[in-house]
C-alpha cells in the first residue's frame, strides 16, 4: 500500500478516495463514544473562538486579510445553519497522508488507465463529535493543498482544482448524500481547514522563526487559500454539487491538461 500523498491521482482516482471517505463517515455516523464528546483544537465548530486568536501571530498584513476573510464568512454562514447540519463523530483528520491506496496491476494490452484504488484511512487520534460535513470538507481541504505542492512547476489552474474536488464530492456522495444545508457550509468548512493550517503554522513559526521548514510547509497552504478567496463564493458553492455539469476530466496521469489556466 501506498499513502495517497505519495501517487498521482486523477479525476477516476479521486474519485473511489471520495467513495471511500463517504463509506467512513457513514460508518461513523452509527459509532459512539464519549471520550469523541470533547473540545478539540482542530474542530471547525470551534474556529472562532479556538483557533483564530491565534491568528496574531500572521505578520504578513494580505495573508492576514485572508483569514479575517475567512472569518467574516465563517461567521455569517456557520450559525446561521448550524442547526441544519447533522452531528455526529467524524475522522478529523482526513489529509494525504492519512489515505491509503493499493496498485493494480495492468489490465490489457493498454493496461489500466486507473492504477490506484483506495483501499482505507488511518489514524484515528482526531475523532470528534462534530458536523458531520466537516470530514469531506477537510479532504477537500487538503485536496487542494496537495495541488499547489510543486513548487517548480506551472501554477494550478482554478479547473483543476475544481475538476479534482468535483471528482472526490461525486465519489463521496454516492456513499453518503449530503443535505442542502450541508453543501452550503462546504466551501466555507473548506476555508476554514485550510486557514486552521495556516494560522497554527504561522503560530509554530513564531516560536521558532529559525525553522525555515514550519515556512516552507504553510506556502502550498496560502496559495490554496488565495485561489478558492479568488473565486466568487457562489461559483465555489455551485461546482461543487454532484451531478453538475463539469469540463471533460483529463485522463489519470495527463499532468499538462490537467494544469490548463481558465478563469474561475
Amino acid at each position: 500500500a501506498r499513502l495517497l500523498s505519495e501517487v498521482s491521482p486523477g479525476p477516476a482516482t479521486l474519485s473511489g478516495v471520495g467513495a471511500v471517505i463517504g463509506r467512513v463517515t457513514r460508518a461513523l455516523g452509527t459509532f459512539s463514544h464519549a471520550g469523541a464528546v470533547r473540545l478539540h483544537a482542530w474542530d471547525m465548530a470551534h474556529f472562532a473562538t479556538a483557533v483564530f486568536p491565534f491568528a496574531s501571530a500572521i505578520a504578513d498584513g494580505a495573508k492576514r486579510a485572508m483569514v479575517d476573510d475567512v472569518l467574516a464568512q465563517y461567521r455569517e454562514t456557520l450559525p446561521r445553519l448550524a442547526p441544519e447540519l447533522p452531528t455526529q463523530v467524524i475522522h478529523g483528520d482526513l489529509n494525504d497522508q492519512n489515505i491509503l491506496m493499493s496498485e493494480h496491476a495492468p489490465e490489457g494490452p493498454g493496461g489500466n488507465s486507473n492504477p490506484w484504488e483506495c483501499v482505507g484511512v488511518i489514524d484515528f487520534g482526531d475523532l470528534v463529535h462534530t458536523f458531520r460535513v466537516c470530514d469531506v470538507a477537510i479532504a477537500a481541504a487538503y485536496l487542494v493543498i496537495r495541488l499547489h505542492y510543486d513548487n517548480e512547476g506551472p501554477a494550478v489552474s482554478a479547473e483543476a482544482v475544481w475538476i479534482a474536488l468535483h471528482a472526490l464530492l461525486d465519489g463521496f456522495s454516492r456513499q453518503c448524500q449530503l443535505t442542502a444545508a450541508e453543501l452550503e457550509a462546504l466551501p466555507t468548512l473548506m476555508c476554514t481547514r485550510i486557514s486552521c493550517s495556516v494560522i497554527f503554522g504561522a503560530y509554530s513559526s513564531a516560536l521558532d522563526p529559525e525553522n525555515e521548514y514550519l515556512l516552507l510547509t504553510q506556502e502550498p497552504g496560502w496559495r490554496s487559500l488565495a485561489l478558492l478567496l479568488s473565486c466568487p463564493r457562489d461559483s465555489r458553492g455551485r461546482v461543487l454539487i454532484p451531478g453538475v455539469s463539469r469540463p471533460a476530466a483529463p485522463a489519470d496521469g495527463d499532468e499538462a491538461e490537467r494544469r490548463r489556466s481558465p478563469e474561475c
